[in-house]
């Protein structure tokens, strides 16, 4: 008896690191990767709008031909399209297919991005020299820093072409508000191979809000309309808190110069999310009625007092 022996081509090991992805999940279905690979960030494309579904990354890294692909091309390129064929969703062989199911087209030009702000005195930090102590999603980390009070401080990035208004926006707003607490302290920019793709800023955390935040919330929105700055985004996810103080985080739509009325209607808006958090939470905190503590005596008359008497009138004379 004998048996027949067949080569199996087995895929190579992932020759790239994920290192941020902005999933879209509209109808464009178009995602963007950032990559570490050769010691260099690359960016890239996903386009998979022809099939109505979003098609995460990873699907397509574990497929032979992404990775080899990418390292067979010149290591010069900053960015890379791929699109996916329609035979990729049609194929159903269980082996490795013997040709790419993807279209790659690469660009070897310069990625869009900020210059640092004038008149605005902060470091560059290059990426690679961060210390990352933890991820905390996919476009924030826990690094170590030594400026920081307590070691860690918080990297945010927006690191993708598409984010680069939407960056160059909250820095605009961080630096008119960096010599007041309403914001989280910022200690600089992050740079990428001479492109700045997000800062760091004080570490801060969030959680429930209680009834005696509500005045310091009230106090920080107040900081902020006296600068002229409306939020024009305000939940309580708006307000999360340092060490010490409450501060607001997300400026990605806030307004310098906001006219007056706008300002007023925040603070209406403001007023009427808090009234009612805060009467949700007085409620809960309302003490449980406690039992009447009635000796046996006393329990005996007034179960045995006649309908229509009452066991506490006084006796008469």
């Amino acid at each position: 008896m004998s048996s027949e022996v067949k080569d199996v081509q087995i895929p190579p090991r992932r020759s790239f690191k994920i290192m941020s992805k902005k999933i879209d999940y509209t109808f464009m279905n178009i995602s963007e990767y950032r990559i570490r690979m050769r010691g260099h960030h690359k960016y890239l494309t996903v386009d998979a709008s022809p099939f109505r579904e979003n098609l995460l990354f990873q699907r397509l890294s574990d497929n032979y031909h992404i990775p080899q692909l990418l390292h067979d091309a010149q290591n010069n390129w900053t960015s890379a399209h791929i699109t996916v064929r329609q035979d990729y969703y049609n194929s159903k062989l269980r082996m490795w297919p013997a040709t790419p199911l993807f279209d790659i087209t690469y660009s070897y030009r310069p990625l869009k991005t900020v210059r640092p702000i004038e008149d605005w005195d902060k470091p560059l930090f290059e990426v690679s020299n961060l210390v990352v102590y933890s991820d905390v999603s996919s476009d924030v980390q826990l690094v170590l820093h030594g400026g920081a009070s307590t070691g860690l401080t918080l990297a945010r990035y927006l690191p993708f072409e598409s984010d680069m208004d939407q960056l160059s926006h909250e820095l605009e707003v961080r630096r008119f508000l960096d010599d007041t607490k309403i914001s989280p302290h910022f200690y600089g920019y992050i740079e990428e191979e001479e492109r700045i793709i997000g800062f760091l800023h004080e570490n801060t955390h969030t959680r429930r809000l209680l009834p005696e935040d509500v005045p310091k919330c009230k106090v920080v929105l107040e900081q902020l309309h006296a600068k002229g700055i409306a939020l024009r985004n305000l939940s309580e996810d708006s307000f999360i808190f340092t060490a010490d103080r409450v501060v607001l985080n997300d400026f990605s739509q806030a307004v310098l110069n906001a006219p007056k009325e706008d300002l007023e209607k925040e603070f209406e808006e403001f007023l009427h999310l808090f009234r009612d958090h805060v009467h949700l939470f007085a409620k809960q905190k309302e003490p449980s009625v406690q039992p009447m503590e009635i000796d046996s005596e006393e329990w005996n008359i007034v179960h045995h007092a006649e309908p229509g008497n009452s066991a506490t009138e006084p006796e008469s004379s």
